[in-house]
């Protein structure tokens, strides 16, 4: 099982649970340098942690990984987006 498929497993998992939440946006963090470079597939892994993000109740810095994977990472790569760590 990819570490995508398992944060997949976590957000099902999660129902409101900042430890499978937790879990699901490390997984996909570290699904982002397993994909041999494919954009889409990295795309989806920073929609997919933008949106474990979300729901743990950090909103204001969700957005700027929703943009990268809209616009993609290659427009993205010279530029340095750091999200504040997560607490809890």
């Amino acid at each position: 099982m990819t570490r995508q498929n398992r944060g997949n497993e976590c957000i099902k998992r999660a129902k409101g649970n900042k430890y499978y939440l937790k879990h699901a946006y490390d997984y996909y963090t570290k699904a982002l340098g397993e994909n041999g470079g494919d954009d889409k597939l990295d795309a989806v892994c920073l929609s997919n942690r933008a949106q474990a993000h979300l729901l743990l109740g950090a909103p204001s810095s969700a957005p700027i990984p929703c943009l990268r994977a809209q616009v993609g990472l290659r427009q993205f790569r010279s530029l340095v987006v750091s999200m504040p760590p997560l607490r809890g």
